[in-house]
């Protein structure tokens, strides 16, 4: 986006920064893979904050690796605090904090609650689930009326 020079500025001068573009898809979940923790950073007291539709997190979560993600909306709590690492807000102390509480856990710690996560998103958030909801709801509001009755 409009802050690539900056990344990339950044890059040059931390060597914990690599700049990566855009890597295919593949290479992003061989990066994925690769991560100990999963970060999902956004504000969250921009004006379209509350309209975000946790895409990402629930990205991150199918990948069986843990994730910090901030609070966007009270669903987001609601719905992922129990498997993610949900933040109230969105200070850098916090994501600090969250980030070293995932980095004290062993590795099967994490191993686990990534797996936690994983099956919730297989079992709850794929687009057959998504589907089968939206077609429940529709059916109970929708009355189709009886052919040959008025």
């Amino acid at each position: 986006g409009p802050l690539e020079h900056m990344v990339r500025e950044a890059a040059l001068r931390d060597p914990r920064i690599r700049y990566l573009g855009f890597p295919s898809d593949e290479e992003l979940l061989a990066l994925y893979s690769q991560a100990d923790v999963l970060v999902n950073p956004h504000s969250v007291s921009h004006t379209s904050a509350r309209y975000l539709f946790p895409s990402k997190l629930i990205e991150y979560l199918a990948t069986g690796t843990p994730v910090v993600s901030t609070c966007s909306t009270p669903g987001v709590a609601e719905n992922y605090g129990n498997i993610a690492s949900v933040m109230k807000t969105d200070s850098p102390v916090e994501l600090a904090e969250q980030i070293l509480r995932l980095a004290r856990m062993t590795s099967s710690q994490r191993r686990t609650l990534g797996a936690i996560a994983r099956n919730f998103v297989l079992e709850h958030k794929t687009w057959r689930t998504q589907a089968d909801r939206i077609a429940e709801f529709i059916t109970r509001i929708v009355v189709i009326p009886r052919s040959g009755t008025s």
